[in-house]
């Protein structure tokens, strides 16, 4: 939550003077709640392997770490090569990421965003057509709102103009 309180909570305190609506403890329930069901896709773990890699995740998203740094975490739980868990690390911490910000929106009563790309030659040409549009949290695209299909690295900028 680290990275997520540096692109949404900071810039949102800066411009109005007020932070996310949510409390520690109903963010704290929300992760809890998407990485057990995010580990719960990822097939050929055993229980062990399961708890050591919610608890993993858990902890890099709440101290802002990059998918990198999970990946060398994930590496130790798995005993696989790094190159192997990269795509998973990544995926997590931004799928994580996309959450909190969209639940962070939802209860500031923020309805829509704005789908930003990293802006390379990695976007999926469906994801860049989308960047700079307006997408509503109540009417995703088909393959999901920006940072939740597997791998994409997009991400959400609030319209803030739904507030004012």
């Amino acid at each position: 939550m680290a990275f997520n309180s540096k692109t949404f909570d900071n810039p949102l305190y800066n411009i109005f003077g007020f932070n996310t609506a949510l409390t520690s403890n109903e963010l704290d329930v929300l992760l809890n709640s998407w990485v057990h069901e995010n580990v719960a896709l990822i097939r050929n773990v055993n229980e062990k392997q399961i708890g050591q890699l919610e608890t993993s995740i858990l902890s890099a998203v709440r101290s802002g770490k990059n998918g990198s740094e999970l990946a060398d975490d994930m590496v130790k739980i798995f005993g696989a090569g790094k190159r192997n868990v990269q795509f998973i690390a990544e995926d997590q911490i931004t799928k994580l990421d996309s959450q909190v910000t969209m639940a962070k929106m939802s209860a500031l009563g923020i309805d829509s965003y704005f789908w930003r790309t990293m802006e390379d030659d990695r976007v999926r040409p469906a994801h860049a057509a989308r960047n700079n549009q307006l997408f509503y949290l109540n009417d995703p695209p088909p393959d999901g709102h920006a940072g939740l299909p597997p791998n994409c690295r997009c991400r959400q900028e609030p319209n803030l103009k739904s507030i004012l």
